[in-house]
């Protein structure tokens, strides 16, 4: 089971400059990304060890007053079943967060594993959940919404007869045309 230094080693092997907090198990560090102006980084060591928790604190905040703020908890449950990052909204003081963690109970922690975990956060929340983040609180569109849909369509085409997306294309056109107040009564 690790131990702060030898958190601290791993990155000291990457060139990392970072804080540890002996009495509190945990380390600090920033790294700068092109999607924020810097992003936080806290490691903690958790039931003595057995435990490793990697989060990137403040990646958004006051989100409270955001027209679109259900939206978004939707876009950071949707981001967070589809990676190995948990994006959690801390009510407090209202900011998301992203978690990694390691439950290493009798095994050691090695400099692949550590590399895999944090970069592999990192790159996430730059290239992936930032973006679609920032999207959705502006405009209440999520990409990754719109990407899944676009998918969707692909499978029923290929799963499907030609001419099947054409129809249902003109489906939803009419439908709009007529100003989406149509029940499901009226189709039987």
């Amino acid at each position: 089971m690790p131990e702060i230094t030898q958190i601290s080693n791993l990155l000291n092997q990457l060139n990392l400059e970072h804080q540890i907090d002996s009495q509190k198990q945990c380390i600090l560090f920033g790294i700068q990304v092109k999607s924020l102006k810097d992003l936080i980084i806290r490691i903690q060591l958790l039931e003595s060890g057995k435990r490793v928790k990697l989060s990137a604190l403040n990646l958004v905040k006051n989100l409270s007053s955001n027209p679109y703020r259900e939206k978004v908890f939707r876009s950071l449950s949707s981001l967070s079943s589809n990676y190995i990052v948990n994006y959690q909204y801390e009510l407090g003081n209202e900011e998301i967060n992203a978690v990694i963690d390691l439950v290493l109970e009798d095994a050691s922690l090695t400099q692949k594993q550590f590399n895999r975990c944090l970069f592999g956060m990192i790159e996430h929340i730059d290239s992936v959940a930032i973006p679609r983040i920032q999207e959705v609180m502006q405009t209440g569109i999520d990409p990754g919404e719109t990407e899944f849909g676009e998918k969707l369509l692909l499978m029923l085409q290929e799963q499907t007869s030609k001419g099947f997306l054409d129809l249902l294309d003109n489906a939803f056109i009419a439908r709009r045309n007529r100003g989406n107040t149509m029940s499901s009564s009226q189709f039987s």
